[in-house]
């Protein structure tokens, strides 16, 4: 199974057709790698490019999906071990959502507030948020799910307020080095990544 890819990105899809995706070059093989909107826009032609990767394995196909943090793959596990949540609609859902947002929704046990967020229908977000919450919570405890957003809020913060968007600030973050403890460092870190964007 494919969990991991890192190369350079030569093709970008047009975030006007339905199902964004890039081809990213591995050392001279090309995966096409489906994406979120959010992540689409991130991206530019050329640039290296490390992608964490969900494999879906079906009898007639084989697609991946990529996503920036491993956080990030375990909620896309978790949204389509719902039943009737399959990965594209998965995939819609955090286009449109944040991971906390959603998190929040189910944890509060209001499915009328994750279909405000996500912009899927009642009956889905009810769905979702029945059979998540278990989940959700015990990875929380576990210090799981989106620890690293919930630890760097003041970062992001930090990063929004010199002007760069929520999507981001959370992607830089998602990518410091694990050994930058504090938050000034963190900040000078993100500000590097996000001038290589």
């Amino acid at each position: 199974m494919i969990a991991y890819l890192r190369g350079k990105i030569i093709y970008k899809s047009s975030p006007l057709k339905k199902g964004c995706f890039v081809i990213l070059d591995v050392n001279g093989v090309g995966y096409q790698v489906s994406v979120s909107l959010k992540i689409l826009d991130f991206m530019r032609s050329d640039d290296p490019c490390e992608l964490y990767i969900y494999h879906h394995v079906r009898e007639d196909a084989q697609d991946l999906y990529g996503f920036f943090s491993q956080d990030e793959v375990s909620f896309f596990k978790l949204l389509i071990s719902v039943s009737g949540i399959g990965p594209k609609t998965a995939l819609g859902i955090l286009d449109k959502a944040e991971m906390k947002d959603i998190q929040d929704a189910v944890i509060k046990e209001s499915p009328s507030a994750l279909a405000g967020v996500s912009g899927i229908g009642q009956k889905t977000a009810e769905k979702i948020v029945l059979g998540l919450k278990g989940s959700i919570q015990g990875m929380l405890d576990s210090g799981g799910v989106s620890s690293t957003e919930l630890n760097d809020i003041d970062v992001i913060e930090a990063l929004i307020t010199l002007g760069f968007s929520s999507d981001q600030a959370r992607r830089a973050v998602s990518h410091l080095p694990l050994e930058v403890i504090e938050s000034k460092d963190k900040v000078r870190e993100a500000l590097k990544i996000l001038g290589k964007k």
